[in-house]
């Protein structure tokens, strides 16, 4: 056993022993031993605490700390709260593809802190006014043929129409 290992199992002993959720929380964030980080955020999953999961996806000093506790977040407000206030990339970003409302999106795009999740924001909202134009155009495409046949099927219909009047 090494020095390192030793000195980690008390640590460890006393993470386990916590049960307040907060105070899992403050353990999981700033902690920069990732398996200390993983077992406090173990201990929290259990016990609930779906907003301070997005607190510790927005805060965590570990990226591998952050996506884990990223992953437990499901609510829109919290999202919403990551997307805007988190100042890393990967974990900002991921909030805000997971953001389906165009409101939000623009919220993000004009008031993030992270430069990297306002750029994703404004980039979904350009690719769904573009998906939003091609399906216009290819709407108006369909409606411009369709008036196309209806003024084949007049003309047609007034040559028969002349002709049975002919005979």
């Amino acid at each position: 056993v090494t020095g390192v290992q030793t000195c980690a199992l008390p640590i460890f002993a006393a993470v386990a022993a916590l049960a307040d959720a907060r105070t899992l929380a403050q353990v999981a964030k700033p902690s920069l031993r990732e398996a200390v980080a993983m077992r406090a955020l173990t201990a929290l999953g259990e016990g609930g605490g779906a907003s301070l999961m997005a607190s510790i996806a927005r805060q965590a000093e570990l990226e591998s700390v952050r996506q884990a506790a990223f992953a437990h977040v499901s609510e829109h407000d919290d999202l919403l709260a990551i997307a805007l206030h988190c100042e890393f990339k990967e974990t900002a970003q991921a909030a805000v593809d997971r953001l389906t409302d165009r409101a939000d999106r623009e919220q993000v795009a004009e008031r993030a802190k992270s430069k990297a999740a306002a750029k994703r924001a404004r980039q979904l909202i350009r690719e769904e006014d573009e998906a939003a134009g091609r399906m216009e155009a290819e709407r108006q495409a369909m409606e411009a043929e369709r008036d196309a046949v209806d003024a084949e099927r007049r003309a047609a219909e007034a040559v028969i129409a002349q002709a049975a009047l002919e005979e």
